[in-house]
């Protein structure tokens, strides 16, 4: 969608897009990865996800992500499960 278009400012502040803004940014924090760019260190990483998993799982999170997309919430916080050391 273009700059100039005079939807995509309403798009952008929807709940829904910052929602797989935020679902988008969690998966990156999980596999060890920094934004823009970037990885973090073992022990910084250790730190991060337990910070990311104590925020993920807080009751007012998991209800607006399930409105949001329940299935993309889910398969983001398998990545806790499936590849714990990663």
């Amino acid at each position: 969608m273009p700059a100039t278009n005079p939807k995509r400012d309403a798009i952008e502040k929807s709940s829904t897009y910052l929602g797989y803004k935020l679902l988008w940014a969690t998966r990156l924090f999980l596999i060890g990865k920094k934004f823009p760019k970037g990885t973090f260190e073992q022990h910084v990483w250790n730190a991060v996800v337990h910070d990311v998993c104590e925020q993920i799982t807080q009751e007012s999170f998991f209800k607006t992500m399930i409105e949001i997309d329940a299935e993309a919430y889910f398969q983001i916080l398998s990545i806790v499960f499936n590849n714990p050391s990663a």
